[in-house]
């Protein structure tokens, strides 16, 4: 993985992906309030709505692109 680096200021985006349907034969769902990433020593935290659904059994999970730099998008 190549590291992204920013000018201060500027912003990185991600895209977050779940499974949000019953397509398992048993599902479960989880109900998330907030989401929480690692990055480097640090960590950036935000309210997320949303319900994930997973095998009964299973961790439920998301799935998270690496971060990109959005042009044009200095912080404000």
């Amino acid at each position: 993985m190549v590291p992204l680096r920013l000018a201060a200021g500027h912003r990185a985006a991600a895209e977050i992906r779940w499974i949000a349907g019953p397509v398992f034969p048993r599902s479960r769902s989880v109900h998330v309030a907030r989401i929480t990433l690692n990055i480097c020593t640090g960590t950036i935290s935000a309210p997320l709505t949303a319900e994930l659904l997973g095998a009964v059994g299973q961790t439920t999970t998301f799935e998270l692109t690496p971060l990109r730099a959005v042009e044009g998008m200095a912080a404000g």
